[in-house]
C-alpha cells in the first residue's frame, strides 16, 4: 500500500507527490496530475512513476497532448497513465522500465505501440484480466523477445489470449488481425505456408518479422495474398531469409508496396518486384549489388529501433540475414563507423550494456 508523505512541486503544471510503500522506509516521487495545456509534455526528471489518469479522465477528457516525454527515471507506468488523451498518438518511452500494462482503449489517435527493449513482462500474466489496449491499435512491435527464457510463439499466444473479449481482434488463418481496420498485426509461425485471410486489406509493418524467431516457430516460405489486399506496410516481411514465393490474387499495379517492405529478404527485393500476380511476370534479380548498403540500413534500423548490440552479435545476426559466411569483425566495425562518421548517427558503446546503441531514436536517415 503507497502512502502519501510530501507533496512536491517542481513545476507547476504537474503535481507530484513523495510515496512509501507501507512497512518501508523507501520512498518514490509519483506523477498524480497534470494541469498544463501543451501539445507536448515532458515529464520531469526524477519521477520514478506515473499513476491512473494523470493527464485527463472520462469527466474532463484532453483533446489537447499529441506527444509525451518520459524520462528513464521513471520505472513504473500505471494501466491508465494515459486514459482519455484523445489526441495523443507518440510516446517516448524510458529506456529502465521492466513491466508495460498500458491501456490505450481511449486514446483513439494512437495506432502503434513500441515496446522498449528493456520490458520483461507484459500485461497481468499472473491473472485472468483481459489486457484491452483500443480497438485503435494497428501494429505491436517488440524490440526484443519478452523474458530471457521465454519464446515469440508462446508471446503471441498470450497477446491472443489477453484480447480475446476485445472484439475489434481475432485469430483468423493464423494471423492476429484487426477486424476494425482489416489490417493484420502478426503471423503465428505455424507452417511454412501462409494465406492472409480474405478481407484483409493492409499487411502492416513486421508482420513477418522473423528477427526473434524460436525453436517451436517455422519459417514462412510461401504466402498467399488474396486480391483483398491492397498494401504491404513498410518491413512486412522484414528478415524472412527463408521466404521464396508471395502470390497475389490481384492485379500488380492495384498493389501499394513500400520499398522497403521486402527489406533484408534474400530473394526478394526491397520493393517485392518478385511478387507473382495475374497481369506480370516476376523480374527477379540478384541482390548482390549494394549489400555494404543493405548492411548499414540494417545496423540502422536496430539501433533505431532501441536495439543494443556488439560487434559479436551483429556478426551473427547480419550472417543469418544476409548469408555472408565471410562477414568479418572489422567489416562490422567498418559499417558501425560509415553509420557514425557518414550519416552522422547517434551511436555509442556502453560497458555496462556491452553494446552499442542509439541515444536518440528520433534519428533517421533518407533510407527511412
Amino acid at each position: 500500500m503507497e502512502i502519501d508523505m510530501t507533496k512536491t512541486s517542481e513545476k507547476t503544471d504537474f503535481i507530484i507527490q513523495r510515496m512509501r510503500l507501507r512497512n518501508s522506509e523507501k520512498t518514490f516521487l509519483l506523477l498524480r496530475r497534470y494541469k498544463g495545456n501543451e501539445s507536448v509534455v515532458t515529464i520531469p526528471d526524477g519521477v520514478e512513476k506515473i499513476g491512473d489518469n494523470v493527464f485527463a479522465d472520462d469527466i474532463e477528457p484532453n483533446e489537447t497532448i499529441t506527444k509525451i516525454i518520459i524520462p528513464d527515471s521513471v520505472l513504473e507506468i500505471s494501466e491508465k497513465a494515459f486514459a482519455w488523451c484523445k489526441s495523443l498518438k507518440e510516446i517516448e518511452f524510458p529506456k529502465a522500465i521492466k513491466s508495460f500494462c498500458i491501456s490505450f482503449a481511449t486514446c483513439p489517435k494512437m495506432k502503434e505501440i513500441f515496446v522498449p527493449e528493456s520490458v520483461e513482462e507484459i500485461g497481468f500474466p499472473s491473472t485472468k484480466q483481459n489486457y484491452h489496449i483500443g480497438e485503435n491499435i494497428r501494429r505491436i512491435l517488440f524490440v526484443k523477445m519478452i523474458k530471457q527464457d521465454s519464446v515469440l510463439s508462446s508471446l503471441k499466444k498470450w497477446i491472443c489470449a489477453q484480447f480475446a473479449n476485445n472484439p475489434a481482434y481475432i485469430l483468423q488463418n493464423d494471423f492476429f488481425v484487426n477486424k476494425k481496420h482489416r489490417s493484420t498485426l502478426f503471423y503465428m509461425n505455424t507452417s511454412e505456408e501462409a494465406n492472409v485471410p480474405e478481407g484483409i486489406e493492409t499487411v502492416s509493418t513486421t508482420t513477418f518479422y522473423e528477427f526473434l524467431l524460436d525453436k517451436d516457430s517455422v519459417p514462412v516460405k510461401k504466402v498467399y495474398l488474396p486480391g483483398s489486399v491492397k498494401k504491404i506496410e513498410y518491413a512486412t516481411f522484414l528478415s524472412c531469409s527463408h521466404l521464396v514465393n508471395v502470390t497475389y490474387d490481384g492485379l500488380f499495379a492495384d498493389l501499394d508496396i513500400c520499398k522497403w517492405g521486402f527489406f533484408t529478404c534474400l530473394h526478394f527485393g526491397k520493393d517485392g518486384r518478385e511478387i507473382t500476380c495475374k497481369d506480370r511476370k516476376p523480374k527477379v534479380e540478384k541482390l548482390g549489388k549494394g549489400l555494404q548498403f543493405e548492411r548499414i540500413i540494417f545496423i540502422h534500423h536496430v539501433f533505431k529501433n532501441g536495439g543494443c548490440m556488439n560487434k559479436n552479435q551483429l556478426q551473427k545476426l547480419l550472417k543469418d540475414t544476409f548469408g555472408e559466411e565471410k562477414l568479418s569483425i572489422s567489416t562490422i566495425g567498418r559499417d558501425i563507423d560509415f553509420l557514425r562518421d557518414r550519416f552522422k548517427a547517434p551511436i555509442v558503446f556502453s560497458r555496462d550494456r556491452n553494446g552499442y546503441y542509439y541515444t536518440d531514436l528520433t534519428f533517421s536517415i533518407d533510407a527511412d
